[in-house]
């Protein structure tokens, strides 16, 4: 991944061909309006006033792209008092983005320096940061599963039996844990025929991903007054905003939410609109979450 974002030349990061903005491949808040870069530089110069104005304070901004970030700041910030004090250093590897950020930001050729890493900076006072850094990192690809424990000094290599059924082993030494957990197997037992059984009376992902999508348009709170309110009676968007205080448009909305999942239903009675419940088993639904909670 290092290879693939920074061989120099020939990575996406260093390659000269790279384009950012809306032309390119991406783009940042700096591309789409200043106001992004002056909060920062608001924020620059009050931690400037917390330090009680120190002679130097430096603005350090780690892979700075097109400039447009690093130009906002010194826009915002070139007729305060805080501006005299300030260096402004860009942290850039690629040779090519540097160049062409040194042109971007001629007109501040006195505040700006450049440098390759953080390591050539010396002790600084001030802030180090940037926008959007951490999705260009190379990165490892690292998977834990369940906390296992160390593996056990002589593995068994193949099924054995505990308890008349057939499996495969995984655990730590002796297949225990260290410590007692009691909300967990202490030791981790793979019953593959149950697995089969189980597997073939899952429904499909589609559904499964059906389902999910109902209870997420059941998450919201108001969704689901509505789907109470519905289904002690039929209800037109008037009624229902004037029972929770909500404003027509509002309900509206959760209205059209609810019909796109086909939990609601509605029919027209001249002008008026009159929603209910799509079927019964949104109200067994319903219900039934409603009689597990008050179980509790």
């Amino acid at each position: 991944m290092d290879i693939a974002l920074y061989y120099p030349e020939l990575g996406y990061y260093t390659s000269p061909n790279l384009e950012i903005g809306r032309k390119g491949d991406f783009y940042t808040s700096p591309h789409l309006h200043k106001i992004f870069g002056a909060m920062i530089g608001k924020q620059l110069e009050e931690m400037w006033k917390i330090l009680e104005r120190p002679s130097v304070f430096h603005a350090v901004e780690i892979g700075a792209g097109a400039g447009y970030l690093c130009k906002d700041i010194l826009d915002y910030l070139k007729n305060r008092e805080m501006f005299n004090s300030l260096i402004y250093v860009i942290v850039e590897l690629n040779p090519v983005m540097r160049d062409r950020q040194k042109n971007f930001l001629s007109y501040f050729s006195d505040n700006v320096k450049w440098i390759s890493f953080l390591r050539e900076l010396n002790n600084i006072r001030g802030c180090i940061f940037s926008n959007e850094l951490l999705d260009a990192f190379p990165v490892h690809i690292i998977e834990m599963e369940n906390n296992l424990p160390s593996p056990p000094d002589n593995p068994p290599t193949s099924p054995f039996t505990k308890g008349g059924q057939r499996g495969i082993f995984k655990g730590g030494k002796g297949g225990f844990s260290n410590e007692a957990k009691p909300d967990t197997c202490e030791i981790t037992f793979v019953n593959r025929e149950r697995i089969a059984q189980v597997k073939k009376r899952l429904k499909p992902d589609s559904t499964i991903n059906q389902l999910s999508e109902t209870f997420k348009a059941l998450g919201d709170t108001t969704r689901l007054k509505i789907i109470y309110a519905l289904s002690q009676a039929e209800l037109c968007v008037c009624y229902i905003a004037a029972l929770f205080g909500l404003t027509e448009s509002a309900v509206s909305h959760k209205l059209r939410i609810l019909r796109n999942m086909r939990l609601v239903k509605y029919r027209k009675d001249g002008r008026m609109a009159y929603y209910s419940l799509d079927d019964e088993h949104i109200e067994g639904l319903f219900n039934e979450g409603l009689r597990h909670v008050e179980e509790r």
